[in-house]
């Protein structure tokens, strides 16, 4: 379990980074606020962490570990989008969390199942 923690760290940096990234690229100045209000982005970086260790430790091939990754990537400009306009429709730290994190956890769970299918004669 104790390899599986740089994830949870990396996810939960990368979410409120790249709120951050987003805006500059599209706005340039930030203003000085926007570092204290992108942290409304680490929940979901945590929550989609922490399915990722759960579902990484129930995985049984390699396949299916690769799958969780897959889903994770292709779901992320979704959750992107919605977590953005989920801070828009609900409080700053309960929009992002909520909405961001869904198809996150969507993307890994197909991608768990997917890679259980896929992955029944190899095992790890």
């Amino acid at each position: 379990m104790k390899k599986h923690w740089w994830i949870l760290l990396c996810l939960t940096l990368f979410w409120p980074l790249l709120q951050l990234g987003i805006y500059f690229a599209r706005f340039g100045v930030p203003p000085a606020n926007l570092y204290l209000e992108s942290l409304s982005f680490a929940p979901v970086g945590l929550v989609s962490g922490l399915t990722a260790i759960y579902l990484f430790s129930r995985s049984q091939t390699k396949t299916q570990k690769r799958s969780i990754i897959v889903g994770y990537i292709v779901m992320a400009p979704v959750a992107t989008l919605m977590a953005l306009g989920g801070g828009l429709m609900l409080p700053p730290w309960i929009g992002p969390a909520v909405f961001g994190v869904i198809p996150l956890v969507i993307g890994m769970g197909i991608g768990f199942w997917i890679g259980g299918i896929l992955g029944k004669d190899v095992k790890t």
